[in-house]
This record gives C-alpha cells, structure tokens and sequence, in this order.
C-alpha cells in the first residue's frame, strides 16, 4: 500500500528561515497557492488518497482542509502529528543557527525546554505503526512538519544522522512511500 507525506505550505517563519517549531503561524497567500497546487496535482496524478491526516498546527491544518477540499476526503487532525517543539529557539533564531545545529545533533537533547528528537521518533513512529497495521484503510496523505517529514522518511528508509538532519521535503512538495 502507498502513503504520501507533504509538507505544509509556505509560512512568515519560513519564508524568514525562522525556526517555528510548535509555535502556531499561518500559511501565507502563497503558502495557500501550494496547497491548490498540489491539490490539482493530486487530482491530475489520479492519486487515489482516500483520507487525510494532519496536525493540529494551523500551518498543516489549513492546508490539509485545502487538499481535503479540492479533493473530497475526510480530514483527521492527529496531535502526534505537530511539529518538535523547539523550546527556547522558538521565533529566536534562524534555522541554519550553529548553536540550534550543534544542539540537534544530540537526539536525547530537549531542545531548552523543547522535545527531543527521540521524543518526536516515539510518536510519529507510534502513530505510522497504526495506521500501517490497518490493512483495510484508504491511502493516506499525511500533512504535517519539517521535522515530523524528516521523521517519516526514516520510518521507511535506511538513514544516517547525517541523513536525518539533512533530509528536507519541500512547501506541498510529496514523496510516496510503500508498505
């Protein structure tokens, strides 16, 4: 069975390359645009996603209800789907900061008052090892973080810390993965 992933639509925070994490933003109007676009995508491609699963963050939720939309699928919002909490490099820092690098490399690290990376690995992979054991369920489209993305990949892939950290999927970009 496939799974598709994407990422949500362009924000503020990452239009500025300001570190986001947990903290709730908006899409911008083009951020909105990627969504329709990979909507039409989705439609196009003859995708055949059957439900769709997202954040609880308003950046995933309203490109999720986007894509929901356009394409006819019922929506469900699932907590373990937000992005790492950053903690204190939240809004403060950009998302290239050397300090904010060195820190992640340390996957037990709290991230200043933030989630681990082990932390995000635990319930993305708990929430991945439900719906994968549903034999009966429509293909699914995850929308969700950069983090949370980075995540998913090595659910299905082969990754090294290196890999992990610099595994990026773009704004509505989407990769399938198989089951």
């Amino acid at each position: 069975m496939k799974l598709y992933v994407t990422r949500h639509g362009e924000t503020e925070y990452s239009l500025n390359n300001i570190v986001c994490g947990s903290s709730d933003c908006p899409l911008t109007e083009k951020g909105r645009e990627q969504a329709r676009v990979l909507s039409g995508d989705i439609i196009a491609k003859n995708l055949q996603i059957g439900i769709i699963y997202s954040s609880p963050l308003i950046r995933a939720r309203e490109t999720a209800e986007i894509i929901a939309n356009a394409i006819s699928v019922p929506l469900i919002i699932d907590n373990r789907l937000r992005e790492q909490n950053y903690g204190a490099y939240e809004g403060n820092v950009k998302r290239d900061d050397p300090g904010l690098f060195k820190a992640r490399q340390h996957f037990a690290n709290r991230l200043c008052g933030g989630d681990s990376t082990l932390r995000l690995a635990q319930r993305v992979y708990n929430f991945l090892d439900e719906i994968c054991r549903d034999t009966t369920m429509s293909i699914p489209l995850i929308v969700a973080h950069d983090c949370v993305c980075r995540m998913i990949n090595t659910y299905f892939n082969e990754v090294t810390n290196e890999g992990y950290l610099g595994y990026k999927l773009g704004n509505c970009a989407l990769a399938e993965y198989e089951f």
